[in-house]
């Protein structure tokens, strides 16, 4: 079994230190140019030194995006962008364009080539074919089904997306957003019109039919650690903070808990932003969301809905309780009607509910809950009947602390330890230093110095 690493989205310096502290293996950014997320905050080329930095102090490697099309009379700007870009130490380069691919090979032969998802290398021919020219890593298509990566034979190493976004089109290769918007997702400024709601001919409503679920194969990384998968892959360089720290320390544990071949369940990433989850087309299985934005946690039904108050039965396997200042969602068919919880809920079971006996329960173990939540002013208007809506939680309180602590503090993800020993040699001072990093390589150095110490 091969314990991939963890490669975490970074859209400013803040995200970068969140990642770093969730445990993030690798990540990757853009410059203010040539990245496929234009509207992310970037950096500077100044501000991409700095942050390489900081990754290399922490053991974690830097790749950056240069992953959109390139057009003639930029070649000159972008092959001294990427001279600047090795020259700095970056681990790595993502590039779309084959072109470019080429002048790298002619004038910066030692950089690092990484292939953007969007160069579409979803067959054998195509993975020679990269291989040929010198690539290192191949990012495969989202697409792709667990047999045919299964399938592949190569001496690159090979990285899947595991959690985020999805695009309607093939590897991100829409022209919708050009046709629709006059803006190229190819350069870096979808509009995303696969997020709008649209009508069929023939059928009067209108619906999200272009909009898939986010992509998480949390459930899965048993299966991706058994393949030959280098990397795996988070997406999100325009989400919070709150997304990144969530989604990268539970895929963290998660992938730690795996070397002692233990596998683990989390209800927390569905709590950060997300359209609901599918495993796409490795599991042979996709769907469209139910709306644009975020939807949460899916924790039951509404089973009767009165003037003071609101019952969800809950699903037996939820774990996360609904508390007060926590955000819930209730949607039926093309109604949704959302709120903030204001009174801490009671959580009882279904007999005390029919029978009209509200007894708050204190194993929250037990199936057939019934969580009641009170209407206050702040939450009484919805304008459709509640009854037999399916109930979603959104917003968890409790996340914004964890948030700030890793933010913070880091968490117990140690990246390396360094251990620094001070002497004097016969009245000479002398320092040494061993470096222990995450993958047990020592790293020893010593150093004397040339003038000997003084009496006071």
């Amino acid at each position: 079994m091969r314990i991939p690493e963890l490669l975490a989205p970074v859209g400013s310096m803040e995200h970068l230190k969140v990642a770093i502290n969730a445990g993030a293996s690798s990540v990757y950014l853009s410059g203010k140019n040539y990245g496929a997320r234009k509207f992310a905050e970037n950096f500077t080329i100044e501000e991409i030194e700095e942050a390489v930095n900081i990754a290399h102090m922490h053991n974690v490697k830097a790749y950056i995006t240069v992953n959109t099309l390139i057009r003639e009379n930029e070649l000159e700007n972008v092959i001294n962008y990427l001279s600047k870009l090795y020259s700095i130490g970056v681990d790595a380069v993502l590039i779309q364009d084959l072109g470019l691919i080429e002048l790298i090979n002619e004038y910066l032969p030692d950089l690092k080539v990484h292939a953007s998802t969007q160069l579409t290398c979803e067959n054998q021919l195509k993975l020679d074919y990269l291989e040929s020219k010198g690539i290192r890593r191949v990012v495969l298509p989202r697409e792709m089904r667990k047999e045919e990566i299964e399938n592949l034979k190569t001496n690159m190493e090979l990285e899947i997306f595991a959690h985020g976004a999805l695009c309607y089109s093939y590897s991100g290769q829409c022209l919708m957003s050009s046709f629709k918007g006059g803006r190229s997702g190819n350069r870096g400024t979808c509009a995303q019109p696969c997020r709008q709601k649209y009508r069929i001919d023939g059928i009067k409503k209108q619906d999200y039919y272009l909009s898939p679920c986010d992509l998480s194969l949390f459930n899965q990384l048993k299966e991706i650690a058994n393949l030959n998968i280098s990397c795996i892959k988070i997406e999100g360089r325009m989400r919070s903070k709150e997304y990144l720290a969530i989604v990268v320390s539970n895929y963290r544990k998660a992938l730690n808990k795996l070397k002692s071949r233990k596998e683990t369940k989390s209800e927390e990433i569905s709590l950060v932003f997300n359209r609901g989850f599918t495993e796409g087309q490795f599991s042979s299985t996709s769907r469209r969301s139910i709306r644009s934005g975020h939807i949460g946690l899916k924790i039951g039904r509404v089973i009767r809905s009165g003037k003071n108050q609101i019952a969800i039965r809950l699903h037996d396997h939820i774990q996360t309780m609904p508390e007060k200042g926590d955000g819930l969602l209730i949607v039926k068919n093309d109604n949704d009607y959302g709120f903030e919880i204001s009174q801490n809920p009671i959580i009882t079971t279904l007999n005390h509910f029919n029978s009209g006996k509200n007894k708050q329960v204190k194993d929250l173990t037990r199936k057939n809950k019934v969580m009641i939540v009170k209407k206050v002013w702040q939450n009484k208007k919805s304008d459709f009947n509640l009854n037999e809506s399916e109930v979603y939680l959104t917003k968890r309180n409790s996340l914004t602390k964890r948030v700030k602590e890793i933010e913070n503090k880091g968490s117990s993800y140690v990246k390396s330890k360094l251990m620094l020993t001070f002497s004097l040699k016969n009245k000479f001072p002398h320092l040494k230093g061993r470096l222990t990093l995450a993958n047990h390589k020592v790293i020893e150095a010593e150093v004397t110095g040339d003038k000997a110490f003084e009496k006071p």
